[in-house]
């Protein structure tokens, strides 16, 4: 895959992997999602979000309601996948970060160094021994605020990556807290029907509500300073609903919840193999 490919060429990689049946004998049926904890610091979070201040954003969808944005972090490219390589030697390490520090636009950055994490900690998790990857690092700004307390019905959909590690750098408020932040935005996982599987060849993305089974779904908090990694092949997920809390205590500002991600395009069926190969740490619900 070449980094001048169309969004629709970079999200049609993945579909050959249904044409094999290899998907079926895997015990979680080919599905991935491993929690991830503590995998960054409270402090590198901060720094991470002060950066983030002083960055621009684009509308993350063709609805320009403000709800959602994306962080610009390379001004010189503002296409939505900012794609760049990274080659593993045989300890999942990578000697040569240049191209993420072209992508950060300065390697003492602290999202340079809060993307170096998470790809360290997803190649020591996933196993990208003596492979070069293509990745894209995604930063997500949701706001809330007086005129907008909630967002809601966010679509069941995949990443164009073939597997995704996301992470919270907002942790949301408790309950009983009296400050003013938000609440839910839980991740939530379902498998693909068999009806979205036969009709592959031209993928929406996007779920209508029979693309998705509604009784496989799973639902996850974010854990502190941490997310998941997860699959894009056999897997939909979405965002659950997400709510002001405190708003009788809000001026005239936002409240954000923030998400960074790493998407990654290693070979679909070697993602399909991490179903077994991290079934320690994997904790879809094979009953379901």
């Amino acid at each position: 895959m070449q980094n001048n490919l169309s969004l629709e060429e970079i999200r049609s990689i993945k579909y050959p992997i249904f044409q094999t049946e290899n998907i079926h004998k895997t015990k979680h049926a080919g599905r991935t999602v491993i929690k991830v904890e503590d995998c960054f610091t409270t402090c590198l979070a901060t720094k991470a979000n002060t950066e983030i201040d002083n960055l621009d954003t684009i509308h993350n969808t063709k609805r320009k309601d403000g709800r959602i944005k994306r962080v610009v972090i390379d001004p010189t490219d503002k296409s939505i996948y900012n794609i760049f390589t990274l080659k593993f030697n045989d300890n999942n390490e990578t000697e040569d970060w240049s191209h993420l520090a072209e992508k950060c636009n300065k390697s003492d950055s602290a999202l340079y160094s809060l993307a170096k994490n998470n790809i360290n900690y997803m190649a020591k998790t996933v196993g990208w021994q003596n492979e070069d990857i293509q990745m894209s690092i995604i930063i997500l700004r949701y706001y809330l605020n007086n005129g907008r307390l909630r967002i809601k019905n966010l679509p069941w959909h995949q990443d164009p990556s073939t597997i995704t590690m996301t992470t919270l750098l907002t942790p949301p408020a408790t309950e009983d807290s009296q400050d003013i932040g938000f609440t839910g935005g839980n991740l939530n996982f379902s498998t693909i029907s068999k009806e979205y599987k036969q009709k592959y060849g031209s993928p929406t993305y996007y779920a209508d509500g029979t693309e998705y089974n509604s009784n496989t779904i799973q639902t996850f908090a974010y854990p502190e300073n941490g997310g998941f990694i997860f699959d894009n092949i056999t897997s939909f997920h979405k965002v659950s609903d997400i709510e002001l809390h405190n708003p009788a205590n809000l001026a005239s500002i936002n409240i954000e919840r923030r998400l960074f991600s790493i998407f990654a395009y290693p070979k679909p069926e070697n993602v399909v193999a991490l179903a077994d190969k991290t079934a320690n740490n994997n904790i879809v619900n094979t009953q379901l």
